[in-house]
């Protein structure tokens, strides 16, 4: 059985926003990268900088 674990959050404002975050897939982390400010996000900064080395993103 494969096991996810993350999150949602809601935003009531105008319009409904809904976004979830996924942390962790069958107990291996994943990762958001970007290269806008503030859109990359994982609980291991570690990893988020493998990551971006890998994939060129500055």
């Amino acid at each position: 059985m494969q096991e996810c674990r993350g999150y949602l959050g809601i935003a009531l404002t105008d319009t409904i926003t809904l976004d979830a975050f996924l942390h962790d897939f069958n107990g291996q982390l994943v990762a958001k990268i970007s290269d806008s400010s503030g859109k990359t996000t994982c609980r291991d900064e570690g990893y988020v900088r493998y990551l971006k080395n890998a994939f060129g993103v500055t």
